[in-house]
């Protein structure tokens, strides 16, 4: 191989690794711009419908066992299942 060669297999690398850090640097962008913050979100939304759930549970297995009771008499009541509690995992923010 010669200098000329080198040089432009060199070139070549550094410009395929200034593309792939414009590739990075949108990545981090769009994550910190918009994903983290629409995540925040969703589990704003997660932790409300769960609170909502958890009101509600009561007076929905109360009306579930007496519509259960008039179409099955004989048969068990039903209970709503528990929701576990919504854990939002930590991001790490580099």
């Amino acid at each position: 191989m010669n200098n000329t060669q080198i040089s432009s297999e060199l070139k070549d690398l550094t410009d395929r690794i200034e593309a792939i850090e414009r590739k990075l640097d949108l990545i981090l962008f769009k994550l910190d711009g918009s994903v983290i913050k629409n995540c925040d979100k969703m589990g704003t939304h997660i932790d409300f419908v769960n609170s909502v759930y958890t009101t509600v549970k009561v007076p929905l297995n109360y009306i579930s066992n007496k519509i259960q009771r008039i179409i099955n008499p004989s048969g068990l009541p039903h209970e709503l299942p528990l929701i576990d509690n919504y854990n939002k995992p930590e991001i790490e923010h580099i």
